[in-house]
């Protein structure tokens, strides 16, 4: 039966009981001293009390006890009074219920409800064990790394998890990102502050370029296998044979593919556009690799072409 002053389980946090309204509603204090009227239902009694306060209920457990109440009970059921009376002397007291659901909350050695708690295998605690020392290495080790990137470090070999996925940002990946850190940084959460964070702590060079990678652009230079260029008919009869005019080309000192030029005759300018039909078959492999790219790609460290060597020369 509910009264007043009782220790109550509401919302996974503790509770008092101010007021029985009837059979169906009570007045409690939350422990963030709220009140509010529930139905019985919503809570369970952890302890009769009197409860007059619920800032001072965590008491410290000595980890021997612990251990010795868990072997002890292998195998069996308890409930919350005879879990609380194995852990704590004296076991009466408001407080020690609290600190002893706490335990059974946890997870770790006990699972269950106030009325039935179990203790877990050895194996389970083990296994639950290494994952919450993996899981506080690896928030140390996130910790570190936003550390060295705030304060403009280069990145250590820790920090290799987190600057793989910062690769995985840069190159467009949506499926394997982790844009808090960038938040975290205070970088813009796109492929752009990835690019950026990355270029600043040194894990890539200056000269790399991601942009093939995340736009899936083909870094292979495409082979002359198809190019025949003695087998494309062509009109001679439509074409002007201006190849003794003194053309030039505005491009960069070593350009290997000049596409257009321009030559003066008199008072006609003439405006030259390499006829790639003349070595290129319309709508084979080659033509519709070449279409796809679109045009030669400079990059950095390399250039890819739209066309073989062969073509171009």
């Amino acid at each position: 039966m509910i009264r007043e002053a009782q220790l109550l389980l509401y919302k996974g946090r503790p509770a008092r009981v101010k007021e029985v309204q009837g059979n169906d509603r009570l007045e409690i204090e939350t422990a963030s001293g709220e009140w509010k009227r529930v139905r019985p239902k919503d809570v369970t009694i952890l302890h009769p009390g009197p409860v007059a306060d619920l800032d001072d209920l965590e008491l410290t457990i000595d980890p021997g006890e612990l251990e010795t109440a868990w072997e002890l009970l292998q195998g069996e059921c308890t409930d919350l009074p005879s879990l609380t009376q194995l852990l704590f002397t004296p076991p009466a007291s408001p407080a020690a219920a609290w600190s002893t659901w706490q335990i059974v909350a946890d997870g770790l050695y006990f699972r269950g409800t106030p009325d039935s708690i179990t203790p877990q295998s050895p194996q389970i605690v083990e296994d639950e064990r290494q994952r919450r020392e993996r899981r506080v290495r690896q928030k140390e080790l996130r910790e570190a790394f936003l550390e060295r990137m705030r304060s403009g470090a280069r990145w250590s070999s820790a920090d290799e998890p987190f600057m793989h996925d910062l690769e995985k940002i840069a190159a467009g990946n949506a499926q394997s990102v982790n844009y808090p850190i960038l938040k975290e940084l205070g970088r813009a959460e796109r492929a752009e502050g990835a690019h950026a964070l990355l270029l600043d702590s040194g894990w890539w060079p200056a000269t790399h370029v991601p942009y093939p990678q995340r736009f899936e652009i083909s870094l292979e230079n495409p082979s002359a296998t198809d190019a025949a260029p003695d087998t494309v008919a062509v009109n001679q009869d439509s074409r002007l044979d201006l190849t003794h005019l003194q053309a030039y080309a505005i491009d960069d000192e070593g350009n290997q593919d000049p596409d257009d030029a321009v030559s003066v005759e008199g008072s006609r300018l003439w405006v030259h556009v390499a006829d790639v039909g003349v070595c290129v078959e319309a709508d084979s492999s080659l033509d519709l690799a070449a279409r796809n790219r679109a045009s030669t790609i400079y990059l950095p460290d390399r250039t890819v072409a739209m066309l073989p060597g062969s073509i171009t020369q």
